[in-house]
C-alpha cells in the first residue's frame, strides 16, 4: 500500500532503516538472562515470609529497618549500609536504628558480619546478612 504513495528516496531509506531496527528486537530471548529469575523468586519468597510471619512479632521500627536493608540487599541477602544511611532511609534516630538492628538479630532475622567503627567522628559501613527464609 505504501508503494502507491510517491515518497522521496531519503524517506524510503528512513522507513527501511526503521523497519530493520524494529525487526532486530523480535527474536525470542530468555526472560532473565543469567538466572535472575531464581534470585527474584527467592527475594519475593523472603519478603512474603517476612510480611506474613515475622513482621507482626517485631516493633514497627525494626520492620522498617528490615525493609530498608532488604531493599539494598543482593541476591544472597547481603547488604552493606552505614547507620547514617539507614537513618536517612527510615527517618529514625540512630539510637532507634541500633535498637531495631538488635531486635532483628534477637529474632534471628539478621546477622551482623562486620560492625562499622567510629572513625574521626564518622561511622563506617556495616555488613549485614538477612536470614534465608524457610517455607
Amino acid at each position: 500500500m505504501m508503494d502507491s504513495i510517491p515518497i522521496s528516496d531519503e524517506a524510503r531509506r528512513m522507513i527501511d532503516a526503521a523497519k530493520a531496527a524494529l525487526s532486530k528486537g523480535t527474536g525470542k530471548r530468555a526472560r532473565h538472562p543469567g538466572g535472575r529469575g531464581d534470585v527474584n523468586r527467592a527475594r519475593w519468597r523472603m519478603l512474603n515470609r517476612f510480611v506474613d510471619k515475622d513482621m507482626r512479632t517485631l516493633p514497627p521500627s525494626a520492620a522498617l529497618v528490615w525493609f530498608a536493608l532488604f531493599r539494598h540487599a543482593d541476591g544472597k541477602g547481603v547488604v552493606s549500609r552505614a547507620l547514617s544511611m539507614l537513618e536517612k532511609d527510615t527517618a529514625l534516630s540512630r539510637k532507634t536504628v541500633r535498637k531495631s538492628i538488635t531486635a532483628l538479630e534477637s529474632a534471628g532475622l539478621l546477622s551482623v558480619s562486620i560492625k562499622g567503627n567510629n572513625v574521626d567522628g564518622r561511622y563506617t559501613t556495616s555488613c549485614y546478612r538477612l536470614r534465608k527464609m524457610d517455607k
